[in-house]
């Protein structure tokens, strides 16, 4: 029964604290990154390497709202923290000043406080695995 009510707490929130909407913010913000990164490295096989990479991460990302279990590494979480970083980039470089831009800006920022707390609540699990 306990195993139960704690699978459907899970599903409630999927990863860390973050809501089904805000996993697929970060699968599409994740997308943009992909493809910044596809468009700002030269041909590599580093580039396909992260492409693969991120490919993954978005499907970890899509499984957990339906009750997958799934687990992000601290490495997939530091790409999360880049593909942020980049799309706040360009929401300040290209949007031009507006009420929309600042909702944004706060998502974003909201998103990137979720994540860090991810890679806090790794981290101590990991070292303990070593």
């Amino acid at each position: 029964m306990k195993d139960q009510q704690g699978a459907e707490e899970a599903l409630e929130q999927p990863m860390g604290g973050l809501s089904a909407n805000e996993l697929s913010a970060l699968a599409a913000i994740l997308q943009l990154y992909e493809r910044h990164l596809w468009n700002s490295m030269a041909p590599s096989v580093k580039r396909s390497r992260q492409q693969v990479e991120i490919t993954a991460i978005m499907v970890k990302l899509c499984l957990l709202p339906v009750g997958k279990a799934s687990v992000l590494i601290d490495g997939e979480i530091a790409y999360l923290e880049a593909a942020l970083m980049v799309f706040l980039c360009q929401v300040e470089e290209k949007m031009p000043l507006s009420d929309n831009r600042a909702g944004i800006l706060a998502s974003c920022h909201q998103l990137r406080e979720g994540v860090a707390a991810l890679l806090e609540a790794t981290l101590p699990k990991q070292a303990e695995e070593q």
